[in-house]
């Protein structure tokens, strides 16, 4: 596993960021963290982007979606050319509560998302980000982030219903399940249900359930709830003080030592090395 750092950019201002992006990865990239949500649309790529366990190989017309805190690396030769957006979940808020869906069917339960565009629905989403881009360049004023907040909703609005589609085989029941349990899932994770126990809350079976986020979400319902249990020891580790044991007990875990043992398995670090390297931002 390549060395870990934290991430290749200085906090930035007011938690949002659109810039362009054209780069070749001549080696093998160290691990990289970031703690903002990033949009990145790829006119031109190839090469391999490595998550966790999971390889992607980039393509052309490609988006990719990385929620916060999620450890990320380019392989050696990989070449991207395009666009990428960081948002802090700070900016989001200012949106409607009624958009929540849109940033948790595309961010939630999953460590990265990859969605191929076609020529033309790519070029549409570039003009607004392009738009956007021009915005954020702007010079300040009042209320301006609001206003790049307005184009965040309407982009992400805009990607949920390009990701939707995809799936517009499926039925209007599972989607729904779909998003139910997501929604479960955000309220009850300290609780640390099971599957099963989110099955009997929605009224399903496990499998019913399973074949869903499968179909859906392309992970199971076991995959979401680490993930969404890795981002909270996150949170905890990066901004609060805490101790190892409070932090444990927090989620439910029976001792620090399972705590450790689950978020190394599921990162590939110690959590006391990760809260490290976390809190030594801009230092």
């Amino acid at each position: 596993m390549a060395d870990f750092i934290l991430r290749n950019e200085t906090i930035i201002q007011d938690s949002f960021c659109i810039k362009t992006i054209t780069k070749e990865f001549l080696e093998n990239e160290k691990n990289l963290c970031s703690i903002y949500n990033q949009v990145i649309l790829i006119e031109k790529g190839s090469g391999n982007l490595s998550i966790l366990e999971n390889t992607h190989r980039i393509t052309d017309c490609e988006l990719i979606l990385i929620p916060k805190n999620e450890v990320y690396r380019f392989g050696q030769g990989t070449k991207i050319k395009g666009l990428i957006l960081s948002f802090g979940d700070c900016v989001w808020e200012r949106s409607p509560s009624s958009n929540n869906d849109c940033k948790s069917l595309l961010f939630d339960g999953v460590s990265f998302r990859s969605i191929k565009l076609s020529t033309s629905t790519y070029n549409s989403l570039r003009s607004i980000m392009n738009e956007l881009l021009s915005e954020f360049k702007e010079s300040y004023y009042i209320n301006k982030i609001d206003v790049l907040a307005a184009y965040l909703k309407i982009i992400m609005i805009k990607v949920a219903n390009i990701y939707e589609a995809l799936g517009s085989s499926f039925s209007d029941f599972d989607r729904e399940l779909y998003q139910s349990f997501l929604k479960e899932v955000e309220q009850k994770s300290n609780e640390r249900l099971s599957v099963n126990e989110y099955a009997d809350i929605l009224n399903t079976s496990p499998k019913k359930l399973s074949n869903v986020c499968r179909a859906i979400g392309e992970t199971s319902p076991k995959n979401i709830l680490n993930n969404k249990l890795i981002a909270d020891a996150k949170y905890h580790l990066i901004f609060t003080t805490s101790p190892m044991k409070e932090i444990a007990y927090q989620l439910n875990f029976q001792s620090i030592y399972q705590f450790s043992h689950f978020f190394k398995k599921h990162t590939g670090f110690p959590p006391k090395k990760y809260r490290t390297v976390m809190t030594q931002i801009d230092k």
